[in-house]
């Protein structure tokens, strides 16, 4: 459009990375980008940058899906590693920040609470209201899961000292 990219189109960089989406005032719009080392984001953009909501999948098969702004991690998000363990929580200039919490490959809760300078500062509870409800359901059921393993523990617990209570009594 006047010479301009505008609607749907695919580009290829002279480096090798392709970029298929929407393009509109010759800026990316929402499109998928690859770079040549095989990571591959898709999502919204900016002035050229990613922005928006967006995911980004890393050649080990790590996961990040959240908020971008000027082309980082800005914003609520989930990254899971190539292990399966997750984080789900606030980042800001690409790095965790905030409230968030870390989970286990087998989905059992490691921590909580609030990330600062690369580690949790302050284990607590976090408040499920600032997390999207994609996100705050995954930790619902997570923490659900939790507690039904717990009473299961605590049930099991409870019937061996029942047990032992009457091997004890017959004795």
């Amino acid at each position: 459009k006047d010479g301009n990219f505008h609607g749907k189109g695919t580009m290829t960089y002279p480096d090798g990375a392709t970029y298929e989406g929407s393009w509109k005032n010759n800026q990316k719009n929402i499109g998928t980008y690859t770079f040549l080392d095989g990571e591959i984001y898709e999502g919204e953009y900016k002035n050229g940058l990613r922005e928006g909501k967006g995911s980004v999948t890393y050649t080990d098969g790590a996961i990040f899906d959240g908020e971008w702004k000027n082309d980082k991690k800005e914003g609520i998000g989930s990254y899971i590693n190539s292990n399966g363990q997750r984080y789900i929580g606030n980042y800001v200039m690409n790095v965790p920040e905030g409230e968030g919490i870390e989970i286990t490959e087998d989905g059992k809760i490691l921590r909580e609470g609030i990330y600062k300078n690369n580690s949790f500062q302050n284990p607590k509870e976090i408040d499920l209201t600032k997390f999207p409800l994609e996100y705050s359901d995954i930790i619902k059921e997570i923490k659900l899961e939790e507690a039904r393993r717990l009473e299961e523990v605590e049930r099991k617990i409870q019937e061996e000292a029942e047990r032992k209570a009457r091997e004890e009594a017959e004795r």
